[in-house]
């Protein structure tokens, strides 16, 4: 595996769990714009933040251990890990958007970039070298 591609896991693992991070406590990441439902998206964005938190550590543990397991076990594990960090990036980036389109961008603006950041992260990962490999 590419160095530049070990790099961007570790970044990427790295950056799921600062996301998680961000909405735990609220301080980063406000819901104000929600008006009088403030607080009922609590639970659910708790969750959020625990599963990328989660995902991010299994993510950079896996990495670690690289060279100590079968490459494509771990090939396996970083593809499918990758893969559920996209799709849990979707909803909070999503949500966003919408809240930027609804006329809260300087709102959202922090979240479109965290979570679009990761999206782009992961995609370059998942993309990197495919154009040389389909060429041979």
């Amino acid at each position: 595996m590419a160095k530049l591609k070990k790099w961007l896991i570790g970044a990427v693992s790295l950056l799921s769990m600062i996301a998680g991070a961000f909405y735990i406590n609220g301080h980063v990441f406000g819901f104000q714009f929600l008006g009088p439902e403030i607080g009922s998206e609590r639970d659910t964005v708790l969750f959020w933040s625990r599963i990328s938190i989660g995902l991010g550590i299994i993510l950079l543990v896996t990495l670690v251990l690289r060279p100590r397991m079968k490459a494509k076990v771990n090939d396996g594990m970083l593809i499918m890990l990758l893969g559920l960090l996209f799709l849990i990036q979707l909803p909070p980036v999503s949500l966003w958007l919408l809240g930027a389109i609804a006329g809260n961008w300087s709102a959202a603006a922090a979240g479109i970039v965290t979570h679009g950041l990761l999206l782009a992260a992961i995609v370059r990962i998942v993309t990197m070298g495919r154009g040389k490999d389909a060429a041979h």
